[in-house]
């Protein structure tokens, strides 16, 4: 009831002060949480996790892009700025989960056991899901920092005729005022979300502990690759704008 009361407080608040734009941005949030729902019911189902994975993280891209703007170009060069982005740190998401063993429930701290609900097989690839929920994150992430760069571009190639370089130079400072911003979103975020953690892990467990613990390291990584994902599609995004919108 009480989530129920928040969620009315807030969409007639936006809409009354952000007016259409609000409410496109409002139907689409909406649209990604039907993505994910279907995303979970699918892994339930026994669907392939990773094609689930793939398809929910494009449908997702093409909602925030495409549903709330109607300009197509934008849209398409911030599109092929996040996809780019994705395939290339999809392989350097593998490889980091991979090596530190990071699928699953956190060891030690997580009881597999009948008594208390859990059943040790599941039938479920939690690689892959782990992989779903970093990659689901950097998508969210970079396709803000992307949409940033490509709609500055385009206001600056509106009003003056810039040569390639100098456009990808423009673009390359808009990324730059944005980006501390960007990081700093995604540290709080973090930390939000871990503040009772680090209070709890403090009382029970030792400082290594609490570093060595696979639920932070989870969380970590998760926000560290969305991290280098927002510094580098800056240059991507830029560039193929300056390719793409160049009138000169």
């Amino acid at each position: 009831m009480t989530l129920t009361i928040f969620a009315i407080i807030f969409t007639f608040s936006a809409i009354a002060i952000g007016r259409d734009g609000t409410a496109k941005a409002l139907i689409g949030i909406l649209g990604n949480i039907i993505v994910i729902t279907a995303l979970i019911f699918s892994v339930w189902m026994g669907i392939n996790e990773w094609l689930a994975i793939i398809i929910s993280c494009v449908l997702m891209t093409a909602i925030s892009l495409f549903y709330q703007s109607e300009n197509k170009q934008k849209n398409r060069i911030a599109a092929m700025s996040v996809l780019l982005m994705m395939v290339l740190l999809a392989g350097f998401s593998y490889l980091i989960i991979y090596l530190a063993n990071l699928q699953g429930f956190p060891t030690g701290q997580v009881s597999i056991r009948p008594a208390n609900g859990y059943k040790a097989e599941v039938g479920v690839n939690f690689f892959a899901l782990q992989m779903g929920v970093v990659l689901i994150m950097l998508e969210g992430a970079m396709v803000d920092t992307a949409i940033s760069v490509v709609s500055s571009m385009e206001e600056v190639i509106k009003h003056a005729e810039l040569s390639a370089r100098d456009l990808f130079d423009s673009g390359m400072a808009v990324g730059r005022g944005i980006l501390s911003s960007t990081i700093n979103t995604l540290f709080f975020i973090f930390l939000g979300q871990n503040l009772v953690f680090f209070i709890f892990f403090r009382n029970e467990f030792t400082v290594e502990s609490m570093l060595n613990s696979k639920i932070l390291a989870q969380e970590l990584t998760s926000v560290l690759i969305s991290a280098i994902g927002c510094v580098l599609i800056i240059p991507v995004a830029a560039f193929l704008s300056s390719r793409y919108m160049n009138t000169k």
